[in-house]
């Protein structure tokens, strides 16, 4: 959980960073996300946050919202999946979670505002989750555990099965290692490890790369970078550990505010999830600084082991590959999206999320679509109360019109329709705009 920052950096040090016509960065538009913890599942980046509303003030959260990609641009919304009203309801508020995947399953660690951290099972990463212990696993009433801000969990599991949680903040000597058995639920002892991080403030996050442990966490503002996310190299994964410095300045657009970082390596590559509030700042709310959203960047390491600065752009990384249109696509998966927030993303019973009632002239872009493979008409699984149409289009909003499905009313059950397909040649991006109430919509192929 991040607070806010008495600092705040002048605006002009934000112009250097160059825009795109198509970004990644934020990674999603149609909600406001924070403190992300990337992990893998199934061969996909999945990444889960926090929730902020819009303009709120101060940090009430109370559930958590993932995201995931197999093309670091078009990015799939699963909607809320942990919830403390129907998950935890012990807890009275859920900051920065952490996760941890061991044998198909997922171990959701997350802290009770800065008192104490909880943790919830689930068979997959949307849920449902399960709350084992019905009350938290680590709190103050262990001498050990005890922290200034008992939160920020982060789950590790090392080569050799051992299970860390890492956790704490605001002060020199207020991080924590806390090593849990094997089932991911009991801590080993009552004993922590306590470790003397510089300027550490919160956000820890633990890595492993070519056998050396990188222990990062969100600088204090008490010196130089500030509110920048900072990394110490070790041995072990409890320390000793030195400090190295800075791998991601204070990025562009956080107003001068603290970060929260996490490290996921996929396909070869190293990349890093922050967050900004540049998505409040560009919708213009009249409190931007509690609304933040996530980024993600490419990071690379040095001959010796240690971590290059990584620089923030607006474009993330190179979209990996292209999208199939002849593959079932869902519309949750999207570049970006217009007229569409959180309420708008629906699980269904399956757990599986639809896009539910969008406003008239939403609409969301996938990105890097190979049309040249598409076949002569698209098909679209969706329900609706009334009749309305999909309208499909090519490269912008108001671009050409590539396709009109036709929607019957439905009675709310769930059923296909479909309509020609123009043939376009080569990659493009493709706009969905939705001119239907009362309707979801499921998935999308060309048939």
């Amino acid at each position: 959980m991040n607070r806010i920052s008495k600092c705040l950096v002048g605006i002009a040090a934000f112009a250097s960073m160059a825009s795109a016509a198509i970004a990644s960065n934020p990674l999603i538009t149609q909600t406001y996300t924070a403190d992300p913890n990337a992990f893998i599942y199934n061969d996909r980046i999945y990444v889960i946050c926090s929730h902020d509303l819009p303009n709120q003030r101060g940090y009430d959260l109370f559930d958590y919202e993932l995201v995931s990609t197999d093309d670091l641009q078009n990015w799939t919304d699963h909607g809320i999946v942990f919830s403390l009203k129907t998950d935890a309801s012990w807890a009275t508020h859920c900051y920065a979670p952490g996760m941890a995947v061991k044998d198909g399953k997922c171990y959701l660690y997350f802290p009770d505002g800065g008192s104490s951290i909880g943790v919830a099972v689930a068979d997959k990463p949307e849920g449902p989750y399960k709350d084992p212990l019905g009350k938290a696993l680590i709190s103050n009433s262990v001498p050990s555990y005890r922290s200034n801000w008992l939160f920020d969990p982060a789950g590790f599991i090392d080569d050799d099965g051992r299970v860390f949680v890492y956790y704490g903040g605001n002060g020199d000597d207020q991080a924590r290692i806390l090593e849990l058995k094997k089932d991911m639920i009991t801590p080993m002892s009552d004993k922590a490890v306590h470790l003397n991080v510089p300027r550490f403030f919160e956000a820890s996050f633990m890595h492993k790369y070519k056998g050396k442990y990188y222990f990062s966490y969100s600088l204090n503002f008490n010196g130089q970078p500030a509110a920048a996310i900072g990394y110490m190299m070790g041995d072990s994964p409890t320390g000793p550990f030195e400090y190295k410095g800075s791998l991601l300045d204070n990025p562009p657009e956080n107003m001068g505010n603290n970060n929260h970082a996490s490290i996921v390596e996929y396909k070869g590559h190293w990349y890093v999830i922050y967050h900004n509030r540049k998505l409040s700042r560009d919708n213009k709310l009249s409190n931007p600084v509690n609304t933040r959203s996530i980024n993600l960047d490419e990071m690379f390491y040095n001959e010796d082991g240690t971590i290059k600065k990584v620089e923030p752009t607006w474009t993330g990384p190179k979209q990996l590959k292209n999208v199939d249109p002849t593959a079932k696509n869902r519309f949750v998966t999207m570049n970006k999206s217009v007229g569409l927030e959180t309420a708008n993303i629906i699980l269904l019973e399956d757990r599986t999320s639809v896009i539910a009632n969008p406003k008239a002239g939403a609409w969301t872009r996938v990105t890097g679509v190979d049309l040249g493979k598409a076949k002569g008409q698209i098909e679209v699984r969706y329900s609706a109360k009334t009749a309305g149409e999909l309208e499909v289009r090519a490269d912008k909003e108001d671009g050409a019109v590539i396709a009109t499905v036709k929607l019957a009313a439905t009675n709310g059950k769930f059923a296909t329709a479909a309509s020609a397909l123009k043939k376009t040649e080569g990659v493009h991006d493709v706009y969905f705009i939705y001119k239907a109430a009362d309707a979801q919509f499921d998935t999308w192929q060309s048939k």
